[in-house]
């Protein structure tokens, strides 16, 4: 049996990372969408939804020393008297050449102005200041352990302590009581894994984050993957639906309410977006990612961008090694493919499975090989200098962006 070793292009466009150059759309002539017809290729292993979107990013305007302050690994968030306050753990500096620095990781107490949703600055390194008590407050306010009366939060440090009041999150009261006002109304849990957004088509979603692109991509191509080696080839092509991981839709979506990313966010228009950012996200999911906002009565989702350097940040001489022993592993794995297949076994099987081991293998390479090149053509890849000063290449934005504005116009 003669394995059809087919040496196709791969076409990694920019859909794990991109640069937003792209046809601009109105409301008004959205065009009809392509039918993708692959047969005999089989479905995604997790489908895609397409969707149109209307797309603002944010960059930070806080400036400190001549240089942008963003900030990164977001904790918690909650809406109060139509603000939306966040917490964010790290805060980074952006110099004039976009040469990234970590400032430090002492927490901060930012609010979204619904206005113009640009992040302000509240209170910054918190966790340093006298008022020691000041960010779990806001943890506590997100977990629902809080009351609100008098357009004020009432919250207390600990069982039978006093409760403490504010209204702006800026200066915070001793109510010289440790028993809330009776009139004081519960605050409600915020579930973080969980948004839910009502899209202009009037359909309401439940949007989760989900892995990295990297990782993501390459796991819900699994079925095609399989059934390419089913037919004895030890390569597949991959198109721009296959990579739909876009810089900013690493987030799964369902219509059930639960926390499964049961469906993918494929933008596949967008409407008034002319912009060039540069950005591929994290492998691991451990912060928030996402908040929903209400503006003039309709929603839009937030999407905050992940500066923390930790726990699943892509680092160039990660992917330098993994490029290079997939690429090993491929090379050995096709060997073997052709070895076995020369052998015209009537049973297929081990053929097969060597067969999937290829293609999973080159995708592997492709995908590490593709981060690295967009990260050097996209002038994305930075020093980031972290607080432990070991100097490690971090994959960073290639500008001060803080957050995207999602308007969702349609889902399919």
């Amino acid at each position: 049996m003669i394995i059809k070793s087919k040496l196709l292009t791969i076409l990694f466009l920019s859909v794990l990372s991109f640069s937003c150059q792209r046809e601009i759309l109105t409301p008004e002539k959205i065009p009809e969408r392509t039918v993708l017809q692959d047969e005999p290729i089989a479905n995604l292993s997790i489908p895609s939804k397409d969707a149109t979107l209307k797309i603002t990013p944010v960059e930070s305007e806080i400036m400190s020393n001549g240089n942008k302050i963003v900030y990164g690994h977001f904790e918690h968030y909650f809406e109060f008297n139509g603000k939306y306050y966040i917490t964010a753990a790290h805060t980074y500096s952006y110099s004039s050449d976009n040469k990234v620095d970590e400032l430090g990781f002492d927490g901060n107490i930012l609010s979204l102005n619904i206005s113009n949703f640009k992040m302000e600055a509240i209170k910054t390194n918190v966790k340093k200041s006298s008022e020691s008590n000041e960010y779990p407050r806001m943890s506590k306010i997100s977990e629902g352990n809080a009351y609100e009366y008098d357009n004020k939060i009432w919250v207390r440090d600990a069982d039978g302590s006093n409760y403490y009041y504010t209204s702006d999150f800026k200066t915070w009261s001793d109510s010289g009581s440790n028993s809330y006002p009776t009139l004081a109304k519960k605050r409600e849990k915020v579930d973080l894994n969980k948004v839910k957004i009502t899209s202009n088509n009037g359909k309401t979603y439940t949007f989760v984050y989900t892995g990295g692109g990297r990782e993501f991509s390459i796991k819900r191509l699994d079925d095609r993957i399989r059934q390419i080696a089913n037919r004895f080839e030890t390569k597949m092509e991959l198109n721009p639906a296959d990579f739909n991981n876009h810089h900013i839709f690493d987030i799964g979506l369902n219509n059930k309410g639960s926390t499964n990313a049961e469906f993918r966010l494929n933008p596949t228009n967008y409407i008034d977006n002319n912009t060039n950012y540069v950005w591929i996200g994290k492998s691991d999911p451990h912060q928030v990612w996402l908040m929903p906002v209400k503006k003039d009565g309709k929603d839009y989702l937030i999407r905050f961008v992940e500066h923390c350097h930790g726990g699943g940040a892509y680092i160039n001489s990660d992917l330098e090694s993994k490029a290079k022993t997939y690429l090993k592993d491929y090379q050995k794995s096709l060997a073997l493919a052709l070895a076995e297949g020369s052998k015209n076994k009537e049973d297929k099987k081990d053929l097969i499975k060597l067969c999937y081991e290829c293609i999973s293998n080159n995708i592997n390479y492709g995908a590490n090989k593709y981060f690295l090149d967009t990260a050097a053509n996209g002038g994305l890849l930075k020093s980031l200098n972290d607080r432990m000063g070991t100097n490690t290449r971090f994959l960073s934005p290639n500008k001060p962006l803080q957050h995207y504005v999602i308007e969702i116009v349609d889902i399919q």
